[in-house]
């Protein structure tokens, strides 16, 4: 079973943001396993509906607020993994 947290890590750039999710699952073993997932998404007004809605669709411009936000998200898991002592070094770039 998954346990749902809040981002463990946040940024923002703009109207675009990245985030850094941690979840705690059972292994077969039963043993509690850590995993992490990354998500990258920009705001946007729909004026039709009048509200602030989010999307996984960036246009050109906002391709550098995206790569900046995700290399320090890539940062902030060397640091995390390396406070840990778990590097994985193979999918290190």
């Amino acid at each position: 079973m998954t346990t749902k947290r809040p981002p463990e890590w946040r940024r923002s750039l703009g109207l675009v943001s990245v985030a850094v999710f941690a979840h705690e699952n059972a292994a077969d073993n039963g043993a509690t396993v850590l995993s992490r997932t990354i998500n990258c998404q920009r705001r946007y007004y729909d004026k039709q509906a009048n509200e602030w809605k989010s999307s996984t669709y960036l246009s050109p411009g906002e391709l550098g607020a995206a790569i900046s936000l995700l290399q320090a998200a890539q940062q902030y898991l060397i640091d995390v993994d390396a406070s840990a002592g778990s590097i994985d070094e193979t999918n290190q770039q």
